[in-house]
This record gives structure tokens, C-alpha cells and sequence, in this order.
């Protein structure tokens, strides 16, 4: 074809068909092609603001069509349920949406009865854990007969403005292969499926389409069980109904969000941000996949569900809990473009309420990286030019998190008294995006211990600050723009919304005189 379209240069268009490059150059061609490849992308990103309704099919292989599986009611309440309940420690999957969203993704899943596939698990499975299978045929002739009996309205709520599935969650009957091959399980974890999310499932020109038209667009497909185990005195299978944690993490693949946990050629048990960010582990600070904790402030960030403020000058600045807030701080002085510091509060509540302490967290970002590939540290191989896209910088100055030594501990938070400061022994606030080490001048001091609001003073922006004797009364900016709560909760603390934060440090402070409002820094 590229021959009678008299076309002769080299470059092959993945996304577009070549008469559309006839008349292009071969350099029009490319920038042609890629974009409409982003495009397509775009397009494909489940919408993440919004009230919207979503299918949870559960789904039997064809070889289990007796087993016993949880029932509906159990996945009902996991998805839909309010608050804290026998299945939910905190709350449900919409629950947890709500939350970390700040009311800005409002879903209501309709729980499908149990239906029986087809085929086997092994043949979904295709000898490689379902990873390169097109799995769209486990749940295919199920939606098939949804749409043919009509008893879903796909206009109403469930589709985008471009007629895709907002998602779709697949629960299915075998046990997942993320655990591995046990002596209680006859089945290699080759013949098991994989629990994945995706902004779009696999297919080509073989994707479901429904009667008008409509595709699935982000595609959730996980286990019905949780993590199993052998008895070890009757070596018997143990086997617990799944919890929130796992679709939870998959969901948010279809916003387009990105694992964060290590992804590097060696085997690394989880790294990157640990338990710091449910996009790296989803089992929480207590190790459960009932209590995930929450997204973190740079995955909330690229959805829309934060906009963090950038810090530009000298001065004290307070920082709500990332739980229940959209308030996080972005420190881009000193730095290239793509690499800076983010700044948020965890404290110990709902999806959180394991932390260790809470605290301050300080990510170092870099997002000309490729994800979290290049795993180094001080005295490592490769560093400072190897690191990850997104770092915790650790208080404790030991990299434990790169290293695999834990998931994340309370020794990682800064606290009362610390500071990161700019050069010297590690962690500090040097640049590394160069490959060079690189002072940037800026001091981080926690001047709070951890709570419901913690304040932090940040000083290098303006030449005399290194000699400048910063006093809390000079004036503090808080974070006005985060998002009220949407969620109740039980607990004793100083304040439950934005508002009522922003009059108690009005209370607290004015005695000494503090200016508050977000953009007061000390001049």
C-alpha cells in the first residue's frame, strides 16, 4: 500500500492509516500520527470528576460453576455500603472514591448477580497468568446478554461523552495469581488470572461493542477472594472474601494513574513510595487490604482531585491532613523544570488511621523519569543520576524504602524539631535530575508536632534569610483553597472542615498577632 500511495520515507504510522500520510511529509507524518495516538489516550482516560454509575460483574468459569463464592449482598455492601460496617473497617469502595477525591467523583455500582463464563480459568488464563490474554472474552458474553435483555439503560450514567464504559469491574471466581504457586493449590499461578486495571481493555478491532456502539473503557478485573493460604496443620486451602484494597489500586489505573511501587529488572518487594501511597501498596499500613490508606498527593494531583500551592517566598505555611484536604505544597525554587518538592500531612484517620505517628511527608519528584525504574541511593550504584520519578525523602537518612528493608516506617515522617535542609549528609533539598547533586538553598523546619494541622517554616528564596531570625508572628499562610470535607467521621479533633481549621488558627494565633490567609509570606 505505502508503495501505490508513492510514499518512500521510513517512518510507519502506529495510529493512523498510511493514505492519511499521502500528501505529509515524513516529519508531518510522525507529529500527525503521535498526536492523534495521544488523542486516542486521552480520550480513553475514564473521567475522574463527576456523578456517575458503574457495572460490577461477578463472574463464574465454567469450571467452578459449583464452587462457592461470596454473595451478592457481600460485593453490595463492599462497593456501595456507607461508613463502617462487618465488611468495611472504614468504608466502601464509593466511600473511598468520595474521600480521596473530596466529593469530586461520585459513583453508584450496580452489583450484577453471579454468572457463569464460557470457559475455563486456565483458558482465560492462557499459560501466562491472563497477562497478555485478551481477557475481554471473560466478561463479553455477559455484558452481550445485559444488552440484549436491556435491563441496564447504558445512557443513563454509565457512559462518557464518547460513549465508553465509565468502568467496569470484573469479579471473577478463581483465586489470584499475585500470590504464587502454595502446596494447597493444584493450579500453577500460570493458569490463574492476574488482577489488572486498565484505562482500556485489550481487543483491537475485536473489542465488545454493544448495540449502539458503546465500549468498555476502563476495565477492572480481579479475584473474588483475598490473598489465600495453606492451614498448616490440615494443609487445606484458607480462603477470605476479597477486600477493598485491590480494586481500589486497579480502579485508579483507569484515571490513568501509574504504579508507584518499585518497577525495576530486579525483584524488589513493593519500594518506590511504600505504604506512603495506595498506587504502590494497597494493603495499608496495617498490612490489610481493608484499610488501603489514600491515594498521595502527586497521584491526586494528575486526576484533578488537588491542585497543590506553590511556595514562592520565605515564611510559615500550614498543612491540613492529606485525608480529608486538597492542601499539599510544591516547592519548584532551585529546581529544573519537572523535578520539585511536594509537601503534604498525613495523620493518622479513616483509610489512614494505621499510620505510624503521621507527620510530614516531602516527596522528591522528577518526572522527566521513566516511573520508578532507576532504584538507587547514597552509596548505590548509578546515584544521584539513578532514582526514582516519585521518592519519599525519608527522615531517617536510611533508604529503606529503596533499599527493601520495609514498606515505609514512622522514623520517615519529619517531625517536631527536624529539618531538611539544603547540602550536606543526606536527605536534603538538593536537585538530582542533572545526574549532579545540586544545592537549591531551601530549608524545610517543622515547627508543629503532628496533628490535625501542622505548620512548617520554609526559608532560601530570598538572599538574607539565611541570617534572618523568622518569628511565627511575622505571618503564616494556610492552605484556604482545600476542598471541605465531604466525608463524616468519629474522632477526637480540633476541627472537621476547612472552615472551622481556618477559625481555630485564627483562635490559636490571635493573640500574637498572625496575618492568615494563603498568600502571606514573610516579606
Amino acid at each position: 500500500m505505502r508503495a501505490r500511495l508513492e510514499i518512500d520515507y521510513n517512518y510507519e504510522p502506529r495510529y493512523v492509516d498510511s493514505e492519511h500520510c499521502r500528501f505529509l511529509t515524513e516529519a508531518e507524518c510522525e507529529d500527525f500520527d503521535q498526536d492523534y495516538g495521544r488523542q486516542l489516550r486521552e480520550r480513553r482516560l475514564n473521567p475522574s470528576e463527576g456523578d456517575f454509575k458503574v457495572l460490577v460483574l461477578l463472574i463464574k468459569f465454567s469450571d467452578h460453576a459449583d464452587k462457592e463464592v461470596p454473595p451478592r449482598e457481600y460485593y453490595e455492601e463492599l462497593f456501595n455500603g456507607s461508613g463502617p460496617s462487618d465488611i468495611n473497617e472504614v468504608g466502601s469502595m464509593k466511600d473511598w472514591l468520595n474521600t480521596n477525591s473530596m466529593g469530586k467523583y461520585k459513583v453508584q455500582f450496580d452489583v450484577r448477580d453471579w454468572e457463569v463464563a464460557p470457559n475455563t480459568e486456565s483458558f482465560y488464563a492462557a499459560g501466562n497468568a491472563g497477562r497478555t490474554s485478551d481477557l475481554q472474552e471473560i466478561y463479553r458474553d455477559v455484558l452481550t446478554k445485559i444488552d440484549n435483555e436491556g435491563s441496564v439503560t447504558f445512557t443513563d450514567g454509565y457512559i462518557d461523552t464518547d460513549g465508553f464504559l465509565n468502568h467496569l469491574v470484573v469479579i471473577h471466581s478463581g483465586i489470584m495469581a499475585e500470590i504464587g504457586d502454595l502446596s494447597c493449590i493444584e493450579t500453577s499461578f500460570m493458569d490463574r488470572i492476574w488482577a489488572s486495571g486498565s484505562y482500556s481493555p485489550k481487543g483491537g478491532d475485536n473489542v465488545w461493542r454493544s448495540k449502539d456502539w458503546f465500549e468498555v473503557g476502563g476495565l477492572v478485573i480481579a479475584s473474588a477472594f483475598d490473598a489465600p493460604a495453606c492451614n498448616k496443620n490440615t494443609g487445606e486451602l484458607i480462603l477470605e472474601p476479597v477486600k477493598l484494597g485491590v480494586f481500589a489500586h486497579e480502579y485508579c489505573h483507569g484515571f490513568g494513574l501509574v504504579d508507584l511501587y518499585d518497577q525495576g529488572q530486579q525483584k524488589l518487594v513493593v519500594g518506590g513510595i511504600g505504604r506512603f501511597g495506595i498506587m504502590a501498596s494497597s494493603q495499608g499500613w496495617d498490612i490489610s487490604l481493608a484499610t488501603p490508606g489514600h491515594l498521595s498527593g502527586w497521584s491526586r494531583e494528575r486526576i484533578g482531585w488537588m491542585e497543590s500551592i506553590t511556595i514562592e517566598k520565605d515564611g510559615y505555611y500550614a498543612l491540613q491532613p492529606m485525608e480529608i484536604s486538597s492542601s499539599a505544597y510544591k516547592i519548584t525554587h532551585g529546581y529544573p523544570d519537572g523535578e520539585y518538592l511536594l509537601i503534604e500531612n498525613k495523620y493518622p484517620m479513616l483509610y489512614d488511621k494505621d499510620v505510624e505517628q503521621g507527620g510530614i511527608v516531602v516527596y522528591h519528584v522528577d518526572d522527566t523519569k521513566d516511573g520508578q525504574r532507576e532504584r538507587s541511593y547514597p552509596g548505590g550504584e548509578g546515584w544521584p543520576a539513578k532514582h526514582y520519578r516519585v521518592a519519599v525523602v525519608q527522615a531517617d537518612g536510611q533508604f529503606h524504602l529503596e533499599k527493601g528493608t520495609d514498606y515505609g516506617t514512622k522514623t520517615d515522617f519529619f517531625t517536631k524539631g527536624m529539618m531538611l535542609g539544603s547540602g550536606g549528609d543526606q536527605p536534603n533539598t538538593d536537585g538530582y535530575q542533572s545526574g549532579v547533586l545540586t544545592p537549591t538553598g531551601i530549608s524545610i523546619e517543622i515547627m508543629s508536632n503532628p496533628s490535625f494541622l501542622v505548620v512548617i517554616r520554609v526559608s532560601g528564596f530570598n538572599s538574607r534569610s539565611a541570617g534572618l531570625n523568622l518569628d511565627p508572628s511575622d505571618g503564616i499562610a494556610v492552605d484556604d483553597k482545600a476542598s471541605e470535607s465531604p466525608v463524616d467521621f468519629d474522632g477526637d479533633y480540633s476541627a472537621k472542615t476547612s472552615s472551622e481549621v481556618l477559625r481555630w488558627v485564627l483562635a490559636l494565633f490571635s493573640g500574637l498577632g498572625l496575618m492568615v490567609g494563603l498568600a502571606i509570606a514573610v516579606l
